[in-house]
């Protein structure tokens, strides 16, 4: 399993600009939520508009004129009788709901080298304020757009999943 880590910053820019949230407007209080993640899915597109024309039976062509960021995707396992996981499961949930910019990063020194690593910035987010990162640790900003919990039959663990778009 990953160790992939997530922060809200508070800010809603990535510049950091404007006032930083507090109390209930940033999960947990801006510290980290570390998640054994299974998977952590990168997503990219190419930015097409394939609308159909209505009352054609025709293929669409495709043009330019639309835009979609990348999305990542964290998959993983919650234990119903680890009481930490189970904490987790509304801060997770609250990471749909608050309005800062989430940072999203791997958080061990393993010596490997992770998607975010290869993918992300260090930027004004590394830093040791309320929610800021080591300053070495590359990351990506992202905005979550849903969070999926599912019961298994045997009642024993959760599946998870949550999606976020990178944003600038």
């Amino acid at each position: 399993m990953g160790h992939t880590a997530i922060t809200d910053t508070g800010y809603v820019t990535t510049d950091k600009s404007g006032t930083q949230f507090t109390g209930d407007d940033i999960v947990n209080s801006g510290d980290s939520i570390v998640l054994r993640t299974a998977s952590l899915d990168y997503v990219r597109g190419a930015n097409f508009d394939n609308n159909s024309q209505p009352a054609t039976y025709t293929d669409t062509e495709l043009n330019f004129t639309a835009f979609s960021n990348p999305m990542i995707i964290a998959r993983g396992i919650f234990n119903n009788n680890d009481s930490n996981d189970m904490d987790t499961i509304l801060l997770l949930d609250q990471m749909c709901k608050t309005k800062g910019i989430k940072l999203i990063y791997y958080n061990a020194d393993d010596g490997y080298r992770e998607l975010t690593n290869s993918l992300g910035i260090l930027d004004s987010h590394n830093g040791v304020g309320t929610g800021d990162i080591p300053t070495n640790i590359k990351h990506l900003h992202i905005r979550f757009k849903s969070f999926t919990i599912k019961q298994n039959a045997d009642k024993k663990r959760l599946n998870y999943e949550l999606k976020g778009e990178i944003t600038a």
